[in-house]
């Protein structure tokens, strides 16, 4: 194998070794971006349920104090959102009769307002506007209430954990890069000197057996010269002349491949 193959080789080498990184990173940074955005999504799911539940009366729900350490559990487990959530209910004409802040105040309520008339229009039972999720249910009444909760920390979570994945994975990929072509150098190198010292070998043997082979065509043309041609002599210059054709031919191949290296 020539110089020039194994650095070709080197560099299929370095293009499959990179594509590996760039699907696996792919992979797990798309796996921890959709774990995040389902446990994200089911607090907010249930945020809002536990919102229609009680009438958005949360704040007068208690829950114990975490612990210095929560465990495994406590981590996955849904747990009340600290931004405004709000709870509207609506009429079947879809007139206003109630609004209540589970969180926020009054604020939350007139923050809230336009969410909560635009989520009563919304095909979707639950969805998501600008930075508010929804909730809407219907009652046997005829009463809809609709559910809004600042989902702003959830949202910004996510991108965060977005540029996060993308940029460290950037940067893996950056060093994983010179890595690999460092290492990929250092591991061709002695194949790269292999190839080197057959090429001079066949520089050096094709100069060396010339001589012997015009010593004996040398002889043979002076054997002719004194007892004649035979079929002998014929027949050995052929093999001769056959020898230095091979020679010829070698040393051609190895400056070609020496002019590509």
């Amino acid at each position: 194998m020539s110089s020039r193959e194994i650095q070709r080789l080197r560099r299929k080498f370095i293009l499959i070794s990179m594509l590996s990184m760039f699907l696996a990173t792919l992979f797990l940074g798309t796996m921890i971006n959709l774990v995040n955005y389902f446990f994200t999504q089911r607090e907010i799911w249930w945020n809002l349920n536990r919102l229609i539940q009680v009438q958005g009366a949360m704040q007068e729900e208690t829950s114990a104090a975490p612990e210095a350490t929560p465990s495994l559990a406590q981590v996955f487990s849904p747990n009340y959102h600290k931004y405004n959530a709000c709870v509207f209910a609506f009429d079947a004409s879809g007139t206003e009769m109630l609004s209540r802040a589970a969180r926020g105040g009054d604020n939350a309520i007139e923050e809230s307002r336009t969410y909560a008339d635009l989520a009563l229009k919304r095909h979707s039972r639950r969805g998501r506007i600008g930075l508010y999720s929804f909730q809407r249910e219907t009652r046997e009444d005829g009463v809809t209430w609709v559910a809004l909760l600042d989902t702003t920390s959830a949202v910004l979570t996510r991108l965060r954990l977005i540029y996060a994945s993308l940029g460290i994975s950037l940067f893996g990929l950056i060093i994983t890069f010179f890595l690999v072509r460092g290492l990929s150098r250092k591991a061709i190198q002695p194949e790269i000197e292999n190839s080197r010292r057959q090429e001079q070998f066949i520089t050096n043997a094709s100069h060396e057996l010339k001589t012997p082979l015009a010593v004996i065509r040398a002889n043979t043309e002076m054997e002719e010269l004194l007892n004649g041609e035979s079929e002998w002599t014929q027949s050995t210059i052929r093999q001769v002349d056959r020898m230095n054709g091979l020679i010829q031919n070698l040393v051609m191949i190895t400056r070609t491949q020496e002019q590509e290296d």
